[in-house]
């Protein structure tokens, strides 16, 4: 929401009472605060791991990924 207040110079104070007063306005910023608080969830959960793979391990693994879509 800042974001879209601040393409408004100077009437920041009306962007902002125009979504108080129209709550289905602010359905459009629902989506992507959900998406990210997704994502956010997930990545805490990730057990992340490296580990040094050959090119043609790569190739196989991508290609094994493919045929099972």
């Amino acid at each position: 929401m800042a974001s879209q207040v601040q393409q408004f110079p100077g009437q920041e104070q009306v962007v902002l009472d125009f979504y108080r007063k129209n709550p289905s306005a602010l359905s459009q910023f629902e989506g992507p605060i959900l998406e990210n608080k997704v994502v956010e969830f997930i990545l805490e959960l990730a057990q992340v791991s490296t580990r040094e793979v050959s090119a043609e391990e790569l190739i196989a693994a991508s290609e094994g990924v493919s045929e099972e879509e």
